[in-house]
């Protein structure tokens, strides 16, 4: 098959990527290994690509405008205007010339809907991968924030409309003009968006609770489809660091990373050697970025945790190999994050928050252990509890293992990746049927 992708970043080639650029690169190499021919449209890299796929860069507005200034047409895009002139001539003109059998949407806020547009139009079938809810919600992740500086606040089914503007306001005061339009734009959001969603053919989605939130939202059941991230299970062993407990994810409230450092005092009473890593980059507020720095620098920890900041994957994987134990203490009922489904692969045993799209893989006391999101104290616990008993380490890690092979091998999710392509091109294209 001749199948297109679209995202605005790539691991390697841009500054800023995370899970959902890994997820669209793994599934591109998964593609050009089986034969396929792949080409990628994306913003300006910080290279030029050399892989085995063809990579176009698509010119997007926020080129024209000073560095300053990028970031927050970016924010305007995404929350209320989904639309780049720029970006829809160059991307109408490569699509009309490759003619893909498919276009295979990922993270496209900046090359923005006028993406689908042009595909609607060229008659091209559309798939998009869901990897949070910028589609349905202005910021994202459908939770109601009553204060931004710890993320305090609580699941939200209400999508997007008006009602957004407390939500936003509590992450930026706005002034009285933008104030003023902010109850327009919020009007006319869901409106705007939904002319774009039902012109798309079928969605991908990484659990089936995030299934459960697009139909909330109005989309069709026989449109969505649950396509895990692929993952080979293909690895040379490591030898395991005594005691060590592993965090990999972005430093900010709502991935958790402050439950587990909470946790450490009360751990370190009952195994003195453990160690706490803790791998990722600091997107969060100041408020946030000193509490952590608090709880860093608190009386026992120096020599047990260590901020270890962004590293290249194969160093997050050695990590991963080397760990006794991964934390996910996600707080929000989110997108189901890569260091979950990496760690089921690896059969590390695991402590992960009992929210949201976690609960589609984890069977607590079978493939690891479940504690309250918000809760060191029962973090802390579980986490001893693994690292004082072996057998029950054995059992979680060959639980982790057989979930990882059954739902994230390459073959399984090729298979179901591949199926997916046919229906909608058959679908739309009936001939190829």
């Amino acid at each position: 098959m001749k199948i297109c992708y679209a995202t605005d970043h790539l691991p390697g080639y841009h500054r800023i990527w995370g899970g959902a650029e890994q997820a669209c690169y793994r599934l591109a190499k998964l593609l050009t290994r089986n034969g396929h021919e792949l080409a990628v449209l994306s913003t300006k890299p910080l290279k030029k690509p050399e892989e085995d796929f063809d990579f176009f860069q698509i010119p997007v507005f926020e080129d024209l405008l000073p560095q300053r200034a990028r970031y927050l047409i970016r924010q305007i895009k995404t929350a209320f205007i989904p639309y780049d002139p720029i970006s829809h001539i160059f991307c109408h003109r490569l699509l009309k010339r490759i003619k893909p059998d498919v276009l295979h949407l990922h993270n496209f806020y900046s090359l923005s809907l006028a993406l689908v547009w042009s595909a609607h139009r060229l008659g091209i079938p559309m798939v998009c991968s869901i990897y949070d809810y910028g589609a349905i919600c202005p910021m994202g992740h459908l939770w109601l924030l009553k204060d931004y500086a710890t993320y305090e606040g609580t699941p939200c089914r209400k999508f997007h409309g008006p009602h957004c503007f407390d939500c936003l306001s509590s992450y930026r005061k706005p002034g009285p003009f933008l104030r003023f339009l902010l109850f327009p734009l919020l009007s006319l959001r869901k409106r705007v968006y939904d002319f774009f969603l039902r012109r798309i053919d079928c969605f991908a989605v990484l659990s089936p609770s995030n299934a459960t939130v697009l139909m909330e939202y109005g989309i069709e059941e026989e449109k969505t489809f649950v396509i895990p991230i692929p993952l080979s299970d293909k690895i040379e062993a490591q030898p395991v660091e005594q005691d060590s407990i592993l965090y990999v994810g972005w430093i900010q409230p709502r991935k958790g990373p402050h439950i587990v450092v909470e946790a450490m005092p009360q751990i370190l009473n009952r195994i003195p050697n453990a160690k706490l890593y803790l791998i990722g980059e600091q997107r969060s507020n100041k408020e946030y970025q000193r509490r952590m720095a608090a709880l860093l620098n608190r009386q026992g920890l120096e020599g047990h945790v260590f901020l270890l900041g962004r590293r290249p994957y194969h160093e997050v994987r050695d990590f991963m190999q080397k760990a006794n134990v991964v934390v996910i203490p996600e707080q929000w009922e989110t997108i189901p994050p890569n260091a979950l489904t990496e760690s089921l692969v690896l059969g590390k045993a695991l402590v992960a928050s009992r929210i949201g799209g976690v609960l589609d893989f984890i069977r607590d006391g079978e493939n690891g252990l479940m504690a309250g999101a918000s809760e060191p104290a029962d973090f802390a616990e579980k986490i001893v509890s693994i690292l004082e008993d072996e057998a029950l380490m054995e059992r979680l890690c060959k639980g982790a293992a057989a979930t990882g092979h059954d739902l994230f091998s390459e073959d399984s999710v090729y298979r179901r990746l591949l199926n997916l392509y046919h229906s909608v091109q058959g679908a739309k294209n009936p001939a190829h049927m």
